[in-house]
């Protein structure tokens, strides 16, 4: 576990009056860490400014339009966020979900085309079989947001149901 990232993440907590113990980590990837706190929100940490930026963007498209669900999957509602520490908080949200934006590009198209790498349908399909319909349809909601996610995997994109 990275230690940086818990202390970003409790001194986030210790300026907004609630705790996290390190032992109630619910996640991690190469963006950062998440921490369920005290409040019943999720506390994310993250490694590098323009990943927070470009996730905390995301959040705020939400918050700003009033979006709740994409495509029928909930989205966390931003609840904070302290540009120094590089953390957030957000709602915890049940599948059906749609998560981490930490590998987005807002505003702005990715340098490459998904659907242009190597497998990737063949890929999507078999990581969402009977879903993969529903998440090509996803990715171009959030497009039309100007949202270019580019991490749809079963840990990110959750449909709520057994064979996921």
């Amino acid at each position: 576990m990275d230690t940086a990232l818990f202390l970003q993440a409790e001194e986030y907590c210790n300026r907004k009056g609630m705790s996290i113990q390190q032992e109630d980590r619910i996640g991690f990837g190469t963006d950062g860490s998440v921490w369920h706190s005290s409040r019943d929100t999720a506390i994310k940490a993250c490694y590098r400014k323009d990943n927070y930026r470009d996730e905390v963007r995301c959040y705020e498209i939400f918050k700003n339009r009033k979006i709740r669900k994409i495509k029928g999957l909930s989205v966390p509602i931003l609840e904070g966020c302290d540009d120094e520490l590089l953390v957030f908080e957000m709602t915890i949200v049940e599948p059906p979900y749609l998560l981490d934006f930490g590998k987005v590009y807002v505003n702005r198209p990715p340098p490459y085309r998904l659907s242009e790498m190597p497998n990737w349908h063949e890929k999507l399909r078999e990581e969402f079989g009977e879903h993969s319909s529903k998440v090509y349809a996803v990715l171009s909601a959030l497009r039309q947001l100007n949202i270019h996610y580019v991490d749809p995997r079963p840990g990110n994109i959750n449909f709520g149901d057994e064979e996921q």
